[in-house]
């Protein structure tokens, strides 16, 4: 079933990158491809969920987006909770594909990872 091959993907850190911002939410999750994942996220529900694969929505894409969302608020919410409060913003990013981005790009630039 979708339920359990978006599972895999997820266990299998599928979900390369996730955010949320205010409401609105997004993931790239990588299965045979990239796949672009949007939610809407508020007061704990999930809705307008859409992912670009050729599926039909709910897909893999969306239930590992889902597994991923619940785990990262969690890890949000004990940790950074106050950032996130004062923000209403995060962002993840799988720490291979951030690695990969910023040190094996040829690209020049500068990172800020503080509050």
């Amino acid at each position: 079933t979708d339920l359990e091959k978006g599972g895999e993907i997820y266990m299998e850190n599928g979900v390369e990158y996730i955010e949320l911002n205010g409401t609105k939410g997004k993931a790239i999750v990588v299965g045979s491809k990239p796949y672009l994942v949007e939610f809407t996220y508020k007061n704990g529900e999930i809705s307008e969920l859409y992912c670009e694969c050729y599926h039909v929505t709910p897909c893999k894409h969306c239930f590992a987006t889902l597994m991923q969302l619940r785990d990262t608020v969690k890890f949000i919410e004990q940790n950074y909770n106050e950032q996130y409060e004062n923000t209403n913003y995060f962002a993840a990013i799988l720490k291979g594909k951030f690695f990969n981005l910023a040190i094996d790009s040829n690209k020049t630039g500068s990172i800020n990872i503080g509050w």
